[in-house]
């Protein structure tokens, strides 16, 4: 009967032992998952603030392009001002050399 109760003292103190053991494993688990928790949460905001960056360039290229579009239209008006000017420079020109040989 001794014997019995030995190993029933042996099997309990086993038995707390590998219920501490496993306290400490979940434990560890726990500890594991909120860092993981953590590390998504950082990367899902860093993927936020990378869409806002991409969103912000595309704002800022669809600005330039305008720019670009409109310095392309003065240009031309400009070009085409410049070709009157020319123009009614030259007509000016010859009809004063007209008026001055008469």
């Amino acid at each position: 009967m001794a014997k019995l109760v030995i190993k029933d003292i042996l099997r309990g103190d086993g038995a707390i032992q590998q219920l501490e053991e496993t306290e400490k494993v979940l434990e560890l688990t726990n500890q594991k998952l909120v860092l993981k928790e953590t590390v998504i949460s950082t990367l899902n905001s860093k993927v936020t603030n990378l869409d806002y960056i991409i969103k912000q360039k595309d704002e800022q290229f669809k600005l330039e392009r305008n720019k670009s579009e409109d310095l392309i239209k003065e240009i031309k008006q400009v070009r085409r001002t410049t070709f009157l000017y020319k123009v009614g420079s030259f007509i000016g020109i010859i009809t004063t050399t007209l008026f001055l040989l008469k």
